[in-house]
């Protein structure tokens, strides 16, 4: 003779079982699972070492503007390197590439 109370209590337990391997399952694998968390947290890094890249960037041309702004030496050297400028009554020598 088989107890009843044992089969529903196994059988119990089993659907238990079943829901909780679905519910891991989908907090795993799901939207919004732990697969989905680490994907953004890989993006977050990313992000956060483009902004610090960008941070240190803004400090350079932050500075160069200061220089810009307070330098005659500095606009002068800036405009002879990136605009080719010469002051009158300099010769400009100018060698062919190799």
């Amino acid at each position: 003779m088989v107890r009843r109370g044992n089969w529903s209590s196994r059988l119990f337990w089993i659907f238990v079982a079943i829901f909780t391997l679905a519910g891991l399952g989908y907090a795993t694998w799901g939207e919004r699972g732990m697969r989905d968390l680490f994907i953004l947290k890989r993006h977050l890094r990313h992000i956060e070492e483009r902004n610090q890249q960008i941070r240190v960037a803004n400090r350079e041309l932050t500075a160069e503007v200061d220089l810009l702004r307070k330098s005659e030496r500095f606009i002068e050297k800036v405009a002879r390197e990136e605009l080719g400028m010469v002051k009158d009554g300099e010769l400009i020598f100018v060698f062919p590439e190799p």
